[in-house]
């Protein structure tokens, strides 16, 4: 039986927008970390892009029918996700929650000793946004490739190396990409790029897109 997906938008931003990342090797050990994670929780990498303050990560949580969770891991779940309300919700927002700490726990405690500060590195807990319509997929995963140019950082989304644009251009052969999920949407790398350079013309504003994090 194929295995159920639900997708995500999990993104954060330093403390009072401080940098998360403080130099090129901070880049490369977080995507390490998800690279070390992701597939424990069967979890699909589907965009990401590092900013200098904050991330942005596009998910794919699965939900198995056989999985019967416990009273325990429910009221577990619901304890740490105030939004559950089902046990199929409360499994996947689970997986998330457990992924999301096994990654940034690390990260922080290596952060804080490697340039010798102390406190908090992020202004809050990660926020996560299910997205509930099929039609903001693609408008999400633009968005995050597009982050780096709508901030100033570079003129061209590919020149960014610290998210999964590359991929998605096949422009680079990193794991963080998942070829099924392209292969849903696009047949061909180059229908892509057009869609991504064509986000100009496109009617869905970004206002409309706010209920997605898309305003960080």
């Amino acid at each position: 039986m194929p295995v159920e997906y639900t997708y995500y938008h999990l993104y954060n931003r330093g403390c009072n927008k401080d940098l998360i990342f403080f130099k090129e090797d901070h880049y490369l050990l977080l995507l390490r970390q998800i690279k070390n994670n992701y597939q424990k929780f069967k979890l699909r990498i589907v965009a990401y892009c590092l900013m200098p303050n904050h991330y942005h990560l596009m998910v794919g949580a699965p939900f198995e029918e056989s999985f019967q969770p416990s009273e325990g891991f429910i009221e577990d779940a619901i304890r740490n996700q105030k939004l559950i309300t089902q046990p199929s919700e409360g499994y996947r927002s689970a997986i998330i929650s457990k992924f999301m700490q096994n990654i940034f726990n690390s990260y922080v405690q290596t952060i804080n000793f490697d340039i010798k500060r102390k406190g908090t590195l992020f202004e809050s807990k990660y926020k996560s946004i299910r997205i509930d319509k099929e039609e903001y997929l693609l408008q999400l995963i633009r968005y995050i490739h597009l982050n780096p140019v709508l901030a100033g950082i570079c003129t061209q989304p590919d020149d960014w190396v610290y998210s999964n644009c590359k991929e998605w251009l096949g422009l680079r052969g990193g794991e963080l990409f998942d070829r099924d999920f392209f292969s849903t949407y696009f047949q061909t790398f180059e229908q892509y790029r057009e869609f991504l350079y064509a986000y100009k013309d496109d009617q869905l504003t970004q206002k409309k897109m706010r209920k997605y994090g898309f305003d960080i």
